[in-house]
């Protein structure tokens, strides 16, 4: 039973707490003992009797990443066909009060009455789940462990949008450099490229641009979210605003990883076109020495050749047309005079 009076905050460590644990908690899994993922405390805290909840997750995707309850039948599909066997357990955990009483001495930044105690949680198939004598006390160690878990599955949030927003500003440079290199550079050095190679790096230009604008959507709505509506129902199901945290940190993480796909994918692409357009088979140029009748002879390389016209291209100067009727001699030669 609760004490009348709130004891007074203590976040010492005390062996009886350990102990009177055993009698005090209640224990289930959650959402059976056949394939369970997380565990489920209830009952009193036993130092200050008043009432106790948390939900300790067993199934990890990272260091320091846990899936919520929305999460946990994707995972779980997946661990059941890699031959992972959930139908047994053996769990102990450090476990800190996190009553709502008003303990007198309580700092401001903490919760319940500060009694630290260790669990065991074992199961099987053919066991009912239950708790057994830890070895061992909660230590230092162990305390700002937990204490340092918690801080991170507050910030983790903020952590990944952060990452997100970094690989936003690199994908946007990518698109700035796709755009430019097509716009500005592409015409003038893929024009002498042949007619197969040409069209290559036009294709490989709008798919790295295709994979680019999907990657920054993807950091975008990493970094920033998009708005939903929740049930009261469901926020409870998620574990409180902590479980709320990691869906949200969960569904960032997910699409950070499409965007970093993007980004390489983007980034091979953009290195084919430009390896293409720079090594790529060109048609040899025609270097034409022509005797006119008006003019001097001029020599250069032949652009092109249509409606009565050539047009020649000097090496230190602008190309010129020449009318085919004003030529006298037209002579292929391997380099200019």
């Amino acid at each position: 039973m609760p004490n009348a009076k709130p004891i007074p905050y203590a976040d010492d460590v005390r062996p009886q707490d350990t102990e009177k644990a055993l009698k005090t908690l209640t224990v289930s899994l959650v959402p059976n003992e056949i394939k369970p993922k997380a565990i489920d405390f209830g009952g009193r805290c036993p130092r200050c009797g008043d009432p106790f909840q948390h939900r300790e997750w067993l199934v990890v995707v990272a260091a320091a990443l846990k899936l919520n309850y929305l999460h946990m039948e994707t995972l779980a599909s997946g661990l059941d066909e890699i031959g992972i066997d959930r139908s047994h357990g053996d769990h102990t955990v450090d476990l800190t009060c996190s009553c709502d009483a008003a303990h007198p001495h309580r700092p401001k930044d903490k919760r319940g009455c500060g009694a630290h105690f260790r669990v065991r949680v074992t199961w099987a198939m053919a066991m009912a789940v239950k708790l057994e004598p830890p070895v061992g006390l909660p230590t230092a160690a162990s305390a700002a462990e937990d204490n340092a878990w918690s801080t991170l599955v507050s910030t983790q949030l903020d952590d990944v949008r952060k990452t997100a927003e970094n690989w936003r500003n690199g994908l946007v440079a990518l698109v700035g450099a796709i755009i430019g290199f097509s716009m500005i550079k592409g015409p003038n050095d893929v024009s002498g490229l042949d007619y197969w190679a040409m069209n290559t790096v036009g294709l490989l230009l709008l798919a790295a641009f295709g994979c680019a604008i999907s990657g920054t959507w993807s950091s975008l709505t990493a970094a920033f979210g998009s708005p939903s509506t929740m049930t009261r129902d469901a926020f409870h199901d998620q574990g409180g605003m902590d479980g709320y945290r990691l869906t949200l940190a969960t569904d960032a993480a997910t699409k950070l990883h499409c965007a970093q796909v993007a980004t390489i994918i983007t980034l091979v692409l953009l290195v084919g076109a430009v390896g293409l357009t720079w090594y790529g088979p060109r048609a040899k140029a025609v270097i034409l020495d022509v005797g006119r009748l008006s003019s001097p002879n001029v020599c250069g390389t032949l652009l092109s050749s249509s409606n009565g016209y050539i047009d020649i291209k000097p090496s230190e100067s602008e190309a010129v047309r020449l009318r085919m009727t004003d030529l006298a001699t037209l002579t292929a030669v391997a380099k200019c005079p």
